[in-house]
C-alpha cells in the first residue's frame, strides 16, 4: 500500500540524475521544471523502493 508505484520510482531516479548532472537549483524532467526543494521526497522515494524490493 505505501511502495511507490515503478513509475514512480523511475521518475524519483531521473530526477535524481537531473540534478546529479546539473548545477543548477532547477531541472527540466519529462517537460517539467522541478526545483530542487523536491529532492529530499525523491531520495525517499527511492529508499523505501530500494527497503521494499520494489526498486
Amino acid at each position: 500500500m505505501f511502495t511507490p508505484s515503478a513509475e514512480r520510482i523511475a521518475r524519483a531516479r531521473r530526477i535524481i540524475a537531473g540534478f546529479d548532472a546539473a548545477d543548477t537549483e532547477l531541472v527540466v524532467i519529462d517537460g517539467k521544471l522541478i526545483e530542487k526543494s523536491v529532492l529530499r521526497e525523491m531520495h525517499r522515494i527511492v529508499a523505501i523502493a530500494e527497503r521494499t524490493g520494489a526498486g
